[in-house]
């Protein structure tokens, strides 16, 4: 029923291709990123900022869809590890929060952003280790040392 009101309508994000660009600015939208098009979508880092769920939310939500995986919760998203990338949009659009996964991070900060613009440092490649050993501290069991 909204869409017969407005021009578009953006449900997760935009994707910024050369097709979408080409329509924004024949509408005379200033479009960011003029030449660089990419497969991830380009969102605001905001939405990256938001409160994170509690254990027994994400717990919650995995059972609910049938999910297995440790997990480490962190400020503003949720380490996974061993899911794929539709079963996180699915605990993503649960939760409403950013879940990342362990064996196919992104560069911290930029989830869900293209990285057009953007060059991630070598502290935040450092950032992202000091993540890797965090999450098998949190995840190892008493018995594993």
């Amino acid at each position: 029923m909204v869409g017969k009101d407005a021009d578009a309508i953006v449900f997760t994000g935009y994707y910024h291709k050369p097709k979408n660009a080409a329509y924004l600015r024949g509408l005379g939208v200033q479009v960011p990123y003029e030449q660089e098009y990419s497969r991830r979508k380009v969102l605001p880092a905001d939405l990256d900022a938001r409160a994170i769920p509690t254990g027994d939310q994400f717990e919650a939500v995995l059972d609910g869809l049938g999910y297995s995986s440790d997990y480490l919760i962190e400020d503003g998203h949720v380490w996974t590890h061993g899911l794929d990338e539709q079963r996180r949009y699915a605990i993503q659009h649960a939760l409403g929060f950013q879940i990342w996964e362990l064996d196919q991070p992104h560069p911290l900060h930029v989830h869900g952003r293209s990285l057009t613009g953007y060059q991630p440092t070598e502290q935040e490649y450092q950032q992202l280790a000091a993540v890797r050993e965090q999450f098998t501290r949190a995840t190892r069991l008493d018995e594993d040392g």
